[in-house]
């Protein structure tokens, strides 16, 4: 089935911790999980946001800039850091500034349909094709927030990302094939 042209970027609600940022506990397991970590970010970056350890990989941050930059994404934090993402992480880390999503609901997690960050993705399903990345989604979340774009019409690709890892390669190449569609149907 052809996906409906929405004429719109696809938005891409954003995570910070355990996304981009893999703080500790998570950075610093002993083990296998370092050798892990290491292997699928080799170049880890160590720096600190007002008093925050903060551990990211430069790869993810070039990738998020670079889609932004093209023109095949709108980005929207969506992340507890509210505006703190944009005056203070954002430049920490070498990002480009995005906007805040703004929806309103509970912090908890659970249930999901009040969830504030669910319900920003919904309303992101309802006005076009989105991404979502986030580790805190459940598979309920998941299913939901896609059934939803579904029924306007829309595409969706929602990533969970491991906390010990954050974003990783493959998840990067499922982010740009879906980009890179969205932008073929909007042709």
């Amino acid at each position: 089935m052809e996906m409906p042209k929405t004429g719109k970027l696809p938005v891409w609600l954003l995570d910070v911790d355990n996304v981009i940022n893999v703080p500790p506990p998570y950075s610093y397991d002993s083990g296998n999980n370092v050798k892990k970590r290491l292997k699928v970010h080799p170049e880890w970056v160590k720096t600190v946001i007002h008093d925050f350890q903060i551990m990211y990989a430069p790869a993810v941050v070039d990738f998020i800039n670079d889609v932004s930059r093209k023109g095949l994404v709108t980005i929207k934090w969506t992340t507890s850091w509210g505006q703190y993402a944009v005056s203070e992480f954002a430049p920490g880390v070498g990002l480009d500034t995005f906007a805040v999503s703004e929806d309103k609901g509970s912090k908890f997690i659970w249930p999901h349909e009040n969830w504030w960050k669910y319900i920003a993705a919904k309303h992101a399903a309802w006005e076009g094709p989105f991404v979502w990345t986030d580790d805190d989604i459940d598979k309920k979340a998941k299913l939901a927030v896609l059934q939803e774009g579904s029924q306007y019409g829309h595409e969706g690709l929602v990533i969970t990302p491991a906390r010990s890892r954050g974003l990783e390669q493959p998840h990067l190449d499922q982010i740009m094939d879906f980009l890179l569609k969205q932008a073929e149907n909007q042709a």
